[in-house]
This record gives C-alpha cells, structure tokens and sequence, in this order.
C-alpha cells in the first residue's frame, strides 16, 4: 500500500508560474480585443458625422420657381463650419433650360476636400441677365 505521500508525488498539478503565464496570454488577448473594438467604435462615429452635401444644394434650388444666371457664394452657418459653397447658373438653352453647376469645399484636417455636381434645370419662368 502507497503512502499519502507518495500519492502526492505522483500527481501532476500547474506551478505557479504556469498559472502566471496561462494569465498573461489571456489578458494581452483580452487586451488585443478590446483595441479593436474600440477603434471599430472611432471608426464608426467619423462615419455618423454629418457632412455638406451638393445634393443638399441641389435639393434646395430644384424647389426653387426661377433661377437666374450668374455665380453666388455662401457658406453653411454654424451647421458645417468652415465648410462653403459655390453656385454658378448659367442658360444652357434658349428655351429655359439652366445648368447649374454646385461646388461644396469641406476642409478635413489640413486638406480641403471638394465635391461638384452639375444639374440641369427648367424654369421656362426664368429671366435671363
């Protein structure tokens, strides 16, 4: 018959510092994750923001009965600062046809980013200059 000792000698058991290792691992996993996760968040507020639209322009001035030739300038107030647009309205034809052409200047950081969209619009109502 074995002694209680022996018995313990012949387990196996974790050290301490197996514990300690098996520990490590898992909180610089725990750790790796937990980055991801919130730079996936940063990542997915920057795409909430609003942002100026030429589409938001164009909406605007298709509601709008006349038009008339010529450039205007402007900005978006305190919604999107230090963002600004440029309207420039030109007859496409002699039959109230206008092209409106739409710049919109965003400024990101140090670059300005810049988006066009061109339209055209009847507005048989419309005077030309």
């Amino acid at each position: 018959m074995k002694s209680m000792r022996q018995q313990r000698t012949n387990r196996r058991a974790f050290t301490l510092l197996e514990v300690m290792v098996a520990v490590a691992v898992f909180f610089a996993a725990v750790v790796a994750v937990l980055e991801l996760v919130s730079q996936n968040l940063r990542l997915a507020q920057a795409f909430q923001q609003a942002r100026p639209s030429t589409a938001d322009l164009a909406a605007e001035i298709a509601l709008s009965t006349t038009l008339q030739e010529g450039t205007e300038m402007g900005d978006f107030g305190e919604f999107y600062l230090g963002s600004t647009w440029t309207q420039d309205t030109i007859l496409f034809g002699t039959n109230g046809l206008y092209q409106v052409d739409l710049t919109v200047q965003e400024p990101i950081g140090e670059k300005t980013i810049e988006s066009k969209m061109s339209v055209l619009l009847y507005r048989p109502d419309s005077t030309a200059r």
